[in-house]
């Protein structure tokens, strides 16, 4: 009856899970995708017409998010597709990070935890669909992993294999988002120091790990190499990102400010637990029990995952994704201290461990019904047009364009290339390598050059003036000589013929178009 009892709670708080993600990600549901989310879906989309990422399309980020969204489109043809893809990720985080917080902590504060960090995602996730979100998988799967590493079977490294597997994929995804697993890294060399367990050790640790990003890592590279890509793969994922990181000046006051004014409820938590986390590492130093491990990769991750998400200097609401795993643990940290603290004042067991589930329920309840009460809010509106989502820019496209012309949109638009099923007539489907000085060549810009001679594309300058690049017919263009030659052959072959949208961006079309 009792085995029943806690089957029924564990599938009970399994659909609780379930109903936080569709909550949580309600409010994306059926959207206008953002810049970033407009890119990936349109070369997840040209991955299913053929193409190959960085050969046939450019972008900078690794090369699993857009097969992501290529398995999103598969499922429908639409962003819904995509959403649905986001859903089912999300739930297995969810499980995930349930299971690793239930190694550490008892279920009436790991199942809070899960809830809590689920709607702070909700306030950092930008239009969802981003490399941070999909992160979050292998970063709780590893710390699950790590977990799971014991010294009863000194000679069984499969569970550092494993981490390896998802520090690969992580990687995949943009390099940054490793944080989390070097910080396992770390910890678990130090970990051999201190309990003098000898370097062999921490070398077999490190070698798994190494072993299992390989393979991954190996067979991303093999695949472009195949397709003769790999060359553009290095080049845009890692020369463009070198040049692109130094472009904003970090300012990490107000970078880590904007961070906490969306994050505030859970980082107080977390900071409680840090200082309670904090004075055990200091107690248990010396003798290193085994959960000292685990407190000193949180102090390790911790500065590791702020400094990798505000590493290029920009603000971007999806970069503080990376800071939930540790707030995360940290908050639960903080609620088993709290239930530590009332087993001591109050004598009487019974009573004790309901005055701290019902003290963890009132906190849990007061950090998540705001979130849940505006999702249900916008459930009616949500569910009220399931159709692609549109607006004036894909009408106008739509109606003034047909499926066999290309569109050119510069700037960084491509959500309505996607939206309109209209090819960009170049792998440069937006223009953000021109604007990098120090990575655009003469060849790129004849490539570009080339191809809009070819397929005559219209052309939407949707900029804005305060936004990373500029318009077409801006001065910030005479410090790259390169993209002045582009800008020369525009203004010399199409001619303005209108404007749209709510920033009159204007529509050119190629003189003599016949």
């Amino acid at each position: 009856m009792r085995a029943s009892f806690k089957t029924a709670i564990l599938y009970l708080q399994a659909i609780l899970i379930v109903v936080t993600v569709l909550v949580v990600l309600l409010p994306e549901f059926n959207q206008i995708p953002g810049r970033d989310q407009g890119v990936y879906l349109y070369i997840g989309e040209q991955i299913l017409d053929g193409k190959i990422p960085y050969r046939d399309v450019w972008d900078h980020k690794g090369p699993l998010i857009y097969y992501l969204n290529a398995l999103g489109l598969l499922i429908s043809d639409s962003v819904m597709g995509v959403w649905i893809l986001e859903v089912i990720l999300l739930s297995m985080t969810a499980f995930f990070s349930f299971a690793a917080l239930k190694k550490l902590f008892q279920s009436h504060i790991a199942f809070p935890i899960v809830l809590i960090w689920l709607v702070a995602f909700q306030a950092v996730m930008d239009n969802g669909n981003t490399v941070e979100e999909y992160s979050l998988l292998f970063q709780f799967c590893a710390i699950y992993l790590f977990l799971c590493v014991t010294d009863k079977n000194p000679q069984n490294y499969w569970h550092e294999f494993f981490i390896g597997v998802t520090t690969g994929l992580a990687f995949a995804l943009r390099p940054t988002n490793i944080g989390i697993h070097i910080a396992i890294v770390l910890a678990l060399v130090i970990f051999n120091l201190i309990k003098k367990t000898g370097y062999r050790k921490s070398i077999n640790q490190i070698g798994m790990i190494a072993a299992g990003g390989l393979v991954i890592l190996g067979c991303i590279a093999i695949y472009f190499w195949l397709n003769r890509a790999i060359y553009e793969l290095w080049q845009a994922v890692y020369v463009y990102n070198y040049y692109y990181s130094f472009d904003v000046s970090a300012k990490w006051g107000q970078s880590f400010l904007k961070g906490y004014n969306f994050l505030s409820s859970i980082i107080w938590l977390s900071v409680l637990g840090f200082i309670g986390m904090f004075i055990s590492i200091l107690k248990q130093w010396k003798n290193a029990p085994p959960e000292f491990r685990f407190n000193l990769f949180l102090l390790i991750a911790l500065p590791i995952q702020i400094y990798l998400s505000l590493i290029s200097g920009r603000r971007y609401l999806h970069y503080y994704i990376a800071w939930l795993p540790v707030l995360a643990f940290l908050s639960a940290y903080f609620l088993f201290l709290v239930n530590q603290v009332i087993k001591k004042i109050i004598d009487h067991q019974p009573f004790s461990k309901f005055v701290g589930y019902a003290l963890v329920f009132v906190i849990t309840l007061f950090m998540i019904y705001p979130a849940f009460v505006n999702s249900l809010s916008l459930m009616p509106v949500t569910f009220s047009n399931i159709n692609p989502p549109t607006n004036e820019i894909t009408k106008y496209i739509q109606n003034n364009t047909s499926p066999e012309d290309y569109v050119f949109i510069w700037g960084n638009e491509v959500t309505y290339n996607f939206l309109t099923r209209r090819e960009s007539p170049s792998r440069f489907a937006y223009i953000y390598p021109l604007a990098e000085k120090e990575y655009i060549t003469q060849s790129m810009v004849n490539e570009l050059i080339t191809a809009i001679s070819e397929k005559r594309p219209i052309i939407i300058d949707a900029t804005l003036p305060e936004k990373y690049t500029p318009r077409i017919d801006s001065e910030k263009w005479a410090h790259i000589p390169f993209v002045q030659e582009l800008v020369k052959f525009i203004e010399e072959n199409y001619i303005v013929v209108d404007y749209i949208g709510q920033y009159d961006w204007p529509v050119l079309r190629p003189k003599n178009n016949e």
